[in-house]
């Protein structure tokens, strides 16, 4: 049975539980996910933010009708072009009133064991206050990373970033949320506490745990659900 890969706004939610919470979560989990992402809109954050090469040349970055034609060609329904373009210009708003500065770095995944690799950075660093700034978006509506999670994000953006390149060891880090507000969508900052981050050890033991469990949830599905189909046919 293959194990399937948790993705990485889920994996964030789930390892900082407790085991007892981890298998309620992964048992009501549905690994097939919804029927659309914001992987459209994800894609342009590179557009948006149109970041100087590391020789400092800057290309003339898209227009927003331009990003928001190439959006909504990769959208599969219109409820996910409807949210996807409306992200798409928070988030552009967002980097207009905040940032400056942006520049290319090339930040590679991180591998979690033989699982594969985890992202919780964009491609490029900005100045936000004058200081460098990475980020890792959440675009969730809903079920969207808690405090905890946010956490885990952060730790693991401090070992892949930070602790891996010096040159980046004080650069600031920030979670950029957009859940549904009483009216409409808004953005909710969050900002890397230096003081509680988890160790490489603990985010190893928390994702070792995670799909230790998950292995197990799956192998109980596998039993049930050829039972379920046997008892349909010839029940």
């Amino acid at each position: 049975m293959k194990l399937r890969r948790l993705p990485e706004t889920d994996l964030a939610r789930i390892a900082p539980l407790s085991a007892a919470m981890k298998r309620r979560a992964l048992q009501s989990f549905n690994s097939g996910g919804g029927s659309w992402s914001y992987e459209p809109a994800r894609s342009q954050n590179f557009n948006i933010a149109n970041p100087a090469n590391p020789l400092g040349l800057i290309s003339p970055r898209p227009s927003m009708e331009k990003i928001k034609e190439i959006v909504s060609r990769r959208c599969r329904c219109d409820e996910q072009q409807e949210s996807c373009l409306e992200v798409v210009d928070l988030f552009d708003h967002w980097y207009r009133q905040k940032s400056s500065g942006a520049v290319e770095r090339v930040v590679p995944s991180m591998a979690i064991g033989s699982l594969g690799l985890v992202r919780y950075w964009e491609n490029f660093f900005f100045q936000v206050n004058g200081r460098n700034t990475f980020l890792f978006i959440d675009y969730r509506r809903t079920n969207g990373l808690t405090v905890r999670a946010r956490k885990f994000v952060f730790s693991m953006m401090h070992q892949q970033i930070r602790l891996a390149d010096p040159d980046f060891f004080d650069s600031n880090l920030l979670v950029l949320r957009f859940p549904q507000g009483k009216e409409e969508r808004v953005i909710s900052e969050s900002w890397v506490n230096d003081d509680d981050l988890y160790s490489l050890a603990e985010l190893s033991q928390l994702i070792d745990e995670t799909y230790s469990i998950w292995r197990e949830v799956l192998a109980e599905r596998h039993i049930v659900e050829p039972k379920r189909a046997a008892g349909g046919m010839f029940g």
